[in-house]
């Protein structure tokens, strides 16, 4: 065998060994410096030999080096996490063998536990705010004024009075004195027409009935009244009616006195006309003349009373107003000490105003008629 081609064998086999970059190639000049040329056989097979033991060697060398670098890369490098069971096993497998080789490294010094307590800073204080609150918006829109104190209604204290009148005493108030005219039997005995008076006449008629309706004239009055009374009292009058029923006999002289006992702001007779002519119709009062020798110094206040009640019940109404009516014969009115007048509401001696005066609705429309004019009269 040739020695140069066995040596480049030896070469390559080292280089399988990861040691080519120990083991430089043998040039041709180095071989015949280190090797002389040899021609007989058996030297050369001593040549062989001599260098398969060095190649042993060199193989030892690299196996040596190998696992002295992989000890290194063990200490120095840490293993990438393994993603396989498998790469983990080799990696221990790896550590261990490491472990047989080097010394065990020595455990960390243990710092001193300090028996002085450790200083705990208090919180830090939050910073006060040196800039005031917002004030809130002041209204400018004043509270509400407290609604004012209702007076508590006076109760209204019912009486009987002379002659069979009732009184509704409404506190303080001015009281207004109703008379429903007439009554459902007349009275014919005779009384004084006027104080001191020799003129006699009869006490209270029965009064008219309906030309159509047949209702007597006491029957409308009384209602018209009832419901006059209770309008007054809600606009705090006190009302004194002369009659609450049919069935009295109360004169016309006494009714007047009613008024006068318990001075009567305003003493309001109420009636319905009637007449031989049916076409007849409409609204009017009866008033003293000034020239009344019984009530004459109350010729202005009756006429201004009648006046006041005719306007609001013919605006009320739109029943036609006729005026006044002056007469110094009638006993109820020359009687009185009071303001006085005697309102007809109406003729029921026509067919149209008697069928309008006995419908509540419209007797309705006459009592607030009324009580507006009285108002009217006060300046309420």
């Amino acid at each position: 065998m040739n020695i140069k081609r066995e040596l480049m064998l030896i070469l390559a086999a080292g280089m399988l060994c990861g040691c080519s970059a120990d083991l430089k190639p043998i040039t041709d000049t180095e071989t015949s410096n280190a090797i002389p040329s040899q021609t007989n056989e058996p030297e050369s097979e001593t040549s062989l030999t001599i260098f398969f033991s060095a190649a042993s060697e060199s193989q030892s060398a690299c196996e040596s080096a190998r696992e002295t670098s992989s000890m290194a890369e063990t200490e120095t490098d840490t293993p990438p996490e393994s993603t396989a069971a498998d790469e983990t096993d080799t990696t221990i497998d790896e550590t261990e063998n490491a472990s047989d080789t080097e010394e065990s490294p020595e455990p960390p010094a243990t710092e001193p536990t300090s028996t002085v307590p450790p200083v705990t800073e208090p919180p830090a204080a939050e910073p006060t705010s040196t800039t005031p609150p917002a004030a809130e918006p002041t209204s400018t829109t004043p509270p509400a004024a407290p609604e004012p104190a209702q007076p508590s209604e006076p109760a209204i204290t019912v009486s009987a009075v002379s002659f069979g009148g009732i009184l509704y005493k409404n506190g303080d108030a001015p009281i207004i004195c109703i008379d429903p005219g007439h009554m459902a039997a007349g009275s014919y005995t005779k009384e004084p027409s006027a104080p001191g008076s020799s003129e006699m006449k009869a006490r209270a008629s029965a009064g008219t009935a309906g030309v159509v309706s047949r209702v007597r004239e006491s029957v409308v009055n009384l209602q018209v009244s009832l419901m006059l009374k209770e309008i007054l009292l809600a606009r705090g009058y006190s009302v004194l009616m002369t009659r609450e029923s049919e069935n009295v006999d109360i004169s016309n002289m006494e009714r007047a006195m009613m008024a006068n006992e318990y001075h009567s702001a305003a003493f309001v007779r109420i009636h319905c006309n009637g007449s031989t002519d049916q076409s007849v119709k409409g609204i009017l009062a009866v008033a003293p003349s000034a020239a009344n020798p019984y009530v004459g110094a109350l010729y202005e206040q009756c006429r201004a009373l009648s006046n006041t009640i005719l306007a609001a019940m013919s605006s009320k109404t739109g029943a036609y107003n006729r005026g006044i009516l002056q007469s110094d014969s009638m006993s109820g009115i020359n009687w009185s000490q009071v303001p006085v007048t005697i309102i007809e509401m109406g003729f029921m001696s026509n067919p149209t105003e008697d069928l309008l005066l006995t419908d509540s609705s419209y007797q309705l429309l006459l009592a607030a008629g009324i009580a507006d004019g009285i108002d009217a009269y006060f300046g309420r």
